[in-house]
């Protein structure tokens, strides 16, 4: 159906009745509750805008289920079938909404696969005008009889005792699209004249009500190029939405569906060869999904060999990921641990480097075709790891900047020294002014606990974290997780709810760097207990209580290696002794500085 048929409300109806129009797969199920809906139809009344509707004539390639049906409804498209589908891209909860309210057409709610949704909705014609949660209600609503009593249309029952009841009060809005003539007759007698003036003075105001339709043209590859939202929630639909719809197959009774597929992928533990079988064998609902669908198939396609642009994501079959499933799901989780193994991010926190994440796949697909000495991969990775996260080598367009980066390592080969001296031209931070630096003018990072989402930040919290920085009190290396007594927690070795914190706060105000209290070099990774236990201590009192406790077990090199791990020497525990928080400050941020300079020099 072309856009320009779709002239009205009423054609809208239709269309979405007769299955002229289609929702794709990637459609979110109908979720309006009833006031939504009753506010739809008074601001068709009120001649409200209630925006476009967006249409698709496109190809008979995504899978698609009828306005209004079951999730569990879907449509396969046949191969080789050049049959024109009109796909529904943005206005579905509008349609399903008028089409429960106007047709007795069968409507399914949220993920409910088996009860339909049904609704009468009556136009009060006692109403106040200016009352649109009264002029309209459902059968189910109370409202107020002419002898004062409360009740419900659907307690009075049938149409015709309603009738009996209020008199014309009440016109039913599935009269207004299609009027049963010999039953109104039958119950109306010589009141269905009025009653029809009434149904076609609501026919005019409602559904002959002209409408926006706006017809996408062009192929699948330009329709996801050009929309601006989808599902009124004002977002672009992404190619992750499209292969949800493009991959839907049902093989010998069994259904592949992306969303499935990808949980299984993000699976820990290993997983038969066949998607079909893993499908039943394992509880893969609770697999945490720690990254987007879209970056997922842009690291699918890395991992394939086949290129990440657009198009050749759109051109990936069903099959193609069926017959590289376990392949996929082994690479993903080997490259997963590598992240965890090298550079200390742990599977939650994976979403924080996705641009770190892309290149390492690539290089991983690499790596499989020119079995690099494990050595020098480990060298290089980690090289190039601090190069980039450190001196942001990401910024902007990153797509681009890790297809350079993979161009680079494929014209070099194995030499990657060479890869590594050309990939670091493009720094875009440099830490030289923090080397220059002096008690008398300290330069500090510009990284804050306080802007903690910031790329510097996480960055430098990857560094604190490389030499697995142990607890102060219990020796243990915190971890993700809940247990108060190991939960990884980053403080202010300097507390700021301390006596010589505020102080600080208090000083740094009168300064021109005001928020030194809060920079990554008063920074540490402890557990939760050991947080809370020293948050309103000064340093000179919980470092002299947990020296005195290792001194009692003779474990005074113990603390002093724990101490270490967190980039505090020993010159350093002296100035936490005397509260000294300018020098301790500034010698940590050289000693940081010295070990930015060893992991990325590439000499």
């Amino acid at each position: 159906m072309r856009a320009n048929e779709i002239s009205s409300i009423k054609k809208l109806i239709e269309a979405a009745k007769d299955e002229h129009i289609w929702l794709p797969e990637f459609q979110r199920p109908f979720v309006w509750d009833e006031i939504q809906i009753k506010l739809l139809i008074d601001s068709i009344y009120r001649d409200y805008t209630i925006n476009s509707i967006l249409i698709w004539d496109g190809e008979n390639v995504l899978a698609r289920r009828r306005i209004g049906g079951s999730i569990k409804q879907i449509m396969i498209p046949l191969q080789d079938d050049k049959t024109k589908i009109t796909y529904l891209l943005d206005g579905q909860q509008r349609t399903t909404a008028l089409l429960a309210v106007f047709t007795d057409q069968l409507v399914y709610k949220g993920n409910n696969a088996k009860k339909n949704y049904s609704i009468e909705l009556y136009f009060d014609k006692q109403a106040d005008e200016n009352e649109p949660e009264l002029k309209f209600i459902y059968d189910v609503e109370k409202i107020i009889d002419k002898n004062g009593e409360h009740t419900s249309l659907k307690n009075v029952g049938s149409f015709e005792n309603i009738i009996k009841r209020f008199g014309l009060r009440f016109i039913r809005l599935k009269d207004v699209y299609k009027k049963n003539v010999k039953e109104l007759i039958n119950i109306l007698g010589n009141d269905y004249a009025e009653y029809d003036r009434s149904i076609d003075e609501l026919n005019e105001r409602i559904l002959q009500q002209k409408l926006t339709v706006i017809e996408q043209h062009g192929s699948l590859e330009n329709v996801l190029d050009v929309f601006e939202r989808i599902n009124t929630r004002n977002t672009k639909l992404n190619i992750f939405d499209i292969m949800v719809a493009k991959t839907y197959r049902i093989i010998d009774d069994k259904i592949f569906d992306l969303r499935s597929f990808l949980k299984m992928i993000n699976y820990d533990e290993r997983l038969s060869e066949d998607y079909f079988t893993t499908k039943v064998e394992i509880d893969y609902e609770g697999s945490k999904e720690v990254l987007d669908g879209s970056t997922m198939l842009f690291l699918i396609m890395l991992l394939l060999d086949k290129g990440f642009s657009q198009t050749q994501i759109l051109s990936i079959t069903t099959e193609d990921l069926l017959a590289n499933f376990n392949f996929i799901h082994k690479s993903f989780n080997e490259i997963i641990g590598e992240l965890n193994n090298y550079f200390k991010i742990e599977k939650e926190e994976v979403k924080n480097f996705q641009p770190i994440l892309k290149f390492i796949t690539a290089f991983h697909t690499e790596n499989n075709k020119l079995s690099f000495e494990p050595v020098k991969k480990s060298e290089f990775l980690k090289k190039w790891f601090w190069n980039t996260v450190l001196y942001n080598r990401y910024p902007g367009a990153q797509n681009e900047r890790i297809s350079k980066d993979i161009d680079i390592l494929k014209k070099n080969g194995s030499n990657f020294q060479n890869s590594l001296k050309e990939m670091i031209k493009d720094r875009t931070r440099s830490f030289d002014e923090v080397r220059k630096s002096s008690t008398e003018s300290p330069q500090y990072f510009e990284a804050d606990y306080e802007s903690k989402n910031q790329q510097i930040y996480s960055a430098f919290y990857l560094l604190l974290k490389s030499k697995e920085p142990k607890d102060f009190r219990s020796g243990i290396i915190p971890q993700k997780g809940t247990r108060t007594s190991t939960k990884i927690n980053e403080h202010h070795i300097f507390p700021i709810n301390s006596v010589v914190g505020k102080q600080i706060s208090a000083d740094c105000e009168q300064s021109d760097i005001t928020n030194r209290i809060n920079n990554i070099a008063n920074i540490c990774i402890i557990t939760d207990t050991t947080n809370k236990s020293i948050q309103h201590s000064n340093p000179s009192k919980y470092i002299k209580e947990i020296m005195g406790e290792y001194k009692k077990l003779n474990k005074e090199n113990e603390f002093i290696n724990m101490m270490e791990s967190q980039f505090i020497n020993q010159k350093m525990i002296d100035y936490l002794l005397k509260d000294d928080f300018n020098n301790f400050i500034y010698d940590r941020t050289m000693l940081l500085n010295d070990e930015i300079k060893k992991l990325s020099d590439v000499s």
